[in-house]
């Protein structure tokens, strides 16, 4: 899978909480949203430790935690294993020595889709930074 790909395109995903953020909100982009569904429809996307806790710390009230947490519990869990630190802090290491400075989360969840082959879809640009510096294959959605 290359860099952009549509998102009905076969393969792992990876979706990060910029998009669940806005694929839950009634007034979010239809595309994002169906091309989510479908993915998810089709067993393809996976989760991991970071994105779980920013969506479900979102979570506006008991009963949405709840529901999100049910959703996401669905997913394929992707693992934070001592590659996927050693890989996040490697593109770290290159990334400040290029005087780019991206979170130590965003990393971590770039890390995370390399080392289990799958492809990140998101809204952030701090992801295309590390996909310039990276092997990370990603879909940005932009508005």
């Amino acid at each position: 899978m290359s860099p952009n790909d549509e998102p009905g395109a076969p393969g792992r995903v990876l979706a990060d909480s910029s998009l669940w953020v806005e694929y839950y909100q009634p007034t979010g982009r239809p595309a994002l949203q169906a091309a989510v569904k479908e993915a998810v429809a089709q067993d393809r996307v996976g989760t991991m430790a970071m994105i779980l806790i920013e969506v479900l710390r979102g979570a506006l009230t008991s009963d949405s935690y709840e529901v999100l947490q049910t959703d996401l519990a669905a997913l394929h869990w992707l693992d934070v294993t001592p590659a996927v630190a050693r890989r996040g802090a490697k593109i770290g290491f290159s990334l400040d020595r290029a005087g780019k400075r991206v979170p130590a989360t965003d990393l971590l969840i770039a890390a995370t889709a390399i080392e289990h082959g799958y492809a990140l879809w998101h809204n952030d640009g701090h992801f295309e930074v590390i996909a310039e510096n990276s092997e990370l294959v990603h879909r940005r959605f932009v508005p």
